[in-house]
C-alpha cells in the first residue's frame, strides 16, 4: 500500500513522457523528410523554375495539383516546395471556401537579362558583386534565386555568412517601386562596401575558400 503514491507517480510521469517525446519525434522525422525533399527535388525542379512558373500562368496563382500536373513532381513534394517559397515570403497564400491553397508571387519576376557569372555551383565573391550591381544594390531574394538558379538554401546560406562577415545586411519586408510592403529578403551592401564594392575583391581568395568549405560540410555542396 505504501507503494501505491509511488507506482502512480511513476505511471504519470511515464505518460507525461511519452507526450512529450512522441511529438518531438514527430517533427523530427517530418523535418528531415522536408530537408530531404526540399533537396532531393531541385534535381527535377529549380526553385528557380518553380517561381517562372507562376509567369506562365493566366492569373499568375498556382495550387499544389497545378504544379504537379505540370512539373510531374508527387504532390507531397510539391508542396513542401510550396511552403518553403511562402515561408521565405516569397509568395502569398489565398486559401478558397474550401480551404484549398492557392499561391501567387509577392513580386514581379526582374526580367532583365543577368550578367555572364562563375560557373561555381555556389555563389562566389565576383558573382555578388556583379549581381548587387545588377540589381542596384539592392538585389531581393527572388532577383538571387532566378538569377543564380541555386537553390534557395544555398543563397540564404551564403548571404548569412557574408552578414556575420560584416559585408551584407539581410532586409525583411522589403518594399516595391511603389513603397508597398512585399515581405520579401532583401540584401544591402555594409559599408565600405556599399560606397565602393569593389572592395569587396580583396577579400575574395579567403571568402570563397571558406564558403565553400561551409557549403560542403552543411551538405549544401557536393
Amino acid at each position: 500500500m505504501y507503494n501505491l503514491p509511488f507506482l502512480v507517480d511513476t505511471a504519470t510521469l511515464g505518460v507525461i513522457i511519452f507526450l512529450i517525446v512522441i511529438p518531438i519525434l514527430l517533427l523530427l522525422f517530418y523535418m528531415r523528410f522536408y530537408n530531404k525533399t526540399l533537396k532531393e527535388s531541385q534535381r527535377d525542379l529549380l526553385d528557380a523554375d518553380l517561381l517562372e512558373l507562376f509567369d506562365t500562368q493566366p492569373d499568375g496563382m498556382l495550387t499544389a495539383n497545378r504544379v504537379a500536373e505540370l512539373t510531374g513532381l508527387k504532390k507531397s513534394a510539391v508542396k513542401i516546395r510550396l511552403q518553403s517559397l511562402a515561408h521565405q515570403r516569397l509568395v502569398h497564400m489565398n486559401y478558397s471556401t474550401k480551404m484549398k491553397a492557392f499561391y501567387r508571387l509577392r513580386t514581379p519576376i526582374d526580367q532583365r537579362e543577368v550578367p555572364k557569372l562563375s560557373e561555381e555551383p555556389f555563389l562566389t565573391v565576383q558573382d555578388v558583386l556583379v549581381l548587387f550591381k545588377h540589381f542596384d544594390l539592392k538585389p531581393n531574394l527572388q532577383d538571387l534565386v532566378v538569377a543564380t538558379r541555386l537553390p534557395i538554401k544555398v543563397i540564404m546560406r551564403e548571404m548569412r555568412y557574408f552578414q556575420k562577415e560584416g559585408i551584407i545586411q539581410i532586409l525583411y519586408g522589403s518594399t516595391d517601386g511603389m513603397g508597398t510592403s512585399t515581405g520579401t529578403k532583401s540584401f544591402v551592401l555594409e559599408e565600405p562596401y556599399r560606397s565602393n564594392p569593389d572592395q569587396f575583391l580583396a577579400k575574395e581568395e579567403r571568402l570563397n575558400l571558406e564558403l565553400k568549405e561551409v557549403l560542403v560540410k552543411e551538405s549544401l555542396l557536393v
